[in-house]
């Protein structure tokens, strides 16, 4: 998990449009249409008010569906939040390391 976390931020780290706001809690939207227009959250530096282009809740719990429309939450006592982590063995040394070359192109694309 240390290492797919390290990559994960180095990636990220490596397209400034990428915000990432851990320990942060969407407090409400603004939507225009079908699209977020802003956020606004609370974290550890206190509140915040993003015009993001794109979001991704990764709440485990679906905060930011619960808060654009509650009825698109599908609420089930059998399913778990989305979330794999992988452990490797016998991996050659390196193999994971961040991608030689890579500018984070894969993200916009998502």
């Amino acid at each position: 998990p240390n290492v797919y976390r390290d990559v994960v931020e180095r990636w990220l780290q490596s397209d400034a449009r990428i915000a990432v706001c851990c320990r942060t809690r969407v407090t409400e939207l603004t939507i225009d249409g079908n699209r977020i227009v802003e956020v606004e959250a609370s974290g550890p530096d206190g509140p915040l008010r993003l015009r993001p282009r794109a979001v991704i809740d990764a709440s485990g719990t679906g905060e930011v569906v619960r808060l654009a429309d509650p009825g698109l939450l599908h609420d089930s006592p059998q399913r778990a939040a989305g979330g794999l982590i992988v452990r490797l063995r016998g991996v050659a040394p390196g193999a994971v390391a961040f991608p030689t070359g890579s500018t984070g192109h894969w993200l916009r694309r998502c």
